[in-house]
This record gives structure tokens, C-alpha cells and sequence, in this order.
């Protein structure tokens, strides 16, 4: 890369940093935690489907039915708690950034002061 590129404010070192370590825990959460708990919910839905046809199936439909409610009302629990883990990247690059420039600083200060 051009030494310019990294003049740049999203691409100092610090937000560069952040991406990569936050980058690594996303693919290691989605690999993991997220499949596990995907495979477990579907295997604790279709068991308790079961469950509720075999003992009383009048309450196990009414049951599916609600079953897109919940759904939606998962899916907009987790666009929320997408919302808020985006503005706590963001300032935690932010914080980041100004740490890496305070680093940076000091090692010049130090380095001046030697001359």
C-alpha cells in the first residue's frame, strides 16, 4: 500500500488494528456460537412440536401459529443488538486510534529529547 493510504483517518493504524481483531472474533463467534445455537434452537423446536402433537395437538397448533411472532419479534431483537454493537465499534476504533497516536507521539518525544 502507498504510504498515503494510511494517512487517511479510517486506515491509521489503530482502526486498522481494531478491524483485524474484531474481524477474527466475528468469524470465530459465527463458526462456533453461532451454529451451536442455531442447531440447538431448531432441535429444541422440532422436538417440542413433537411433543405438543403427540400429548395435545390443539394447543400445538395454535402454538405453530404464533410461531412467526416469535420469530419476527427475534429477528428485530437482533437487528437492535446489531444497531448497538455498531456504534460501540465505532468508538471503540475511535479510542483505538487515539491511543496508537499517543504511542506513536511519545516514542518521537522520547526520541527528541535524546538528541
Amino acid at each position: 500500500m502507498p504510504v498515503h493510504w494510511f494517512d487517511r483517518e479510517k486506515n491509521n493504524a489503530g482502526n486498522l488494528t481494531v478491524k483485524l481483531s474484531t474481524d477474527c472474533s466475528t468469524v470465530n463467534n459465527i463458526t462456533t456460537v453461532i451454529f451451536a445455537v442455531v442447531l440447538q434452537n431448531l432441535s429444541t423446536l422440532i422436538t417440542g412440536i413433537v411433543i405438543a402433537l403427540v400429548y395435545e395437538w390443539r394447543i400445538a397448533l395454535v402454538s405453530i401459529a404464533l410461531l412467526p411472532f416469535m420469530v419476527l419479534n427475534g429477528v428485530a431483537q437482533t437487528a437492535a443488538s446489531i444497531g448497538f454493537s455498531d456504534k460501540t465499534d465505532a468508538i471503540y476504533k475511535e479510542s483505538t486510534s487515539i491511543i496508537m497516536e499517543a504511542m506513536t507521539n511519545i516514542r518521537t518525544v522520547v526520541s527528541f529529547g535524546y538528541e
